[in-house]
């Protein structure tokens, strides 16, 4: 639906974080993922190309609006039925299903990011 005219940049932030930069005409998003680390290991996916795949996938069912801000991949499986059967069918035999994953952590906005209370 939207993939084809959204340029994505993806950028490991920390071990397991990612931050996408996606483009779609005028609109300009900023989302950070977090990835269980141990996964990408154990699967041997690069993370960035994991995450290209999971925004592709996303931006054929959901506006690019719709796409949280902060998330982990599993709660994107979690919300989004269809993300892991599609995940399993584009880069299968290596991944198992991401159901298996350890519980991966959520990571606020850098401290600069953040708005501030005095």
């Amino acid at each position: 639906r939207n993939s084809v005219n959204t340029h994505l940049e993806i950028t490991l932030v920390e071990t397991g974080i990612y931050e996408v930069k996606a483009v779609q005409g005028q609109m300009v998003t900023r989302q950070s993922l977090a990835v269980d680390q141990g996964y990408l290991e154990r699967t041997g996916i690069d993370g960035a190309d994991l995450i290209r795949e999971v925004f592709d996938i996303l931006l054929q069912h959901e506006a690019l609006a719709a796409v949280p801000a902060e998330s982990t991949l599993e709660q994107l499986v979690a919300h989004y039925p269809y993300l892991s059967s599609e995940l399993q069918k584009r880069l299968s035999p290596k991944m198992p299903a991401y159901q298996t994953v350890e519980h991966a952590r959520i990571t606020s906005a850098p401290a600069e990011d953040r708005p501030t209370h005095t």
